[in-house]
């Protein structure tokens, strides 16, 4: 298997949208012990991007779901998967071979 991150941190990372990005970390927090790690608010006061820890892990989220852009389909996903990785260009051609759509 090829190393593609170096650093010892984690490198693949859920990602949540939730229509209450404030409420959702306060909840992991409470229920689960999730950590903030940090919590940028967006225009209307909700959290746009968060980074919540568990253990060695991570997972990063953001409110303001049900809210669609056009001009960003990230708003029309309620989750996904951030893979982190020193250097994008060796990689990049593998999924558009094995059928990558967008």
């Amino acid at each position: 298997m090829t190393d593609h991150k170096t650093g010892g941190g984690p490198d693949i990372f859920p990602v949540l949208r939730y229509r209450d990005g404030n409420a959702a970390m306060d909840w992991l927090a409470k229920a689960f012990g999730f950590e903030n790690r940090v919590a940028y608010p967006g225009p209307d006061g909700d959290v746009m991007h968060g980074e919540m820890a568990f253990g060695g892990g991570m997972i990063m989220l953001g409110g303001g779901g049900g809210r669609v852009d056009p001009d960003n389909p990230w708003t029309a996903t309620p989750q996904g998967i951030y893979v982190a990785v020193d250097d994008i260009a060796p990689i990049t051609p593998v999924p558009r071979r094995r059928g990558r759509r967008s």
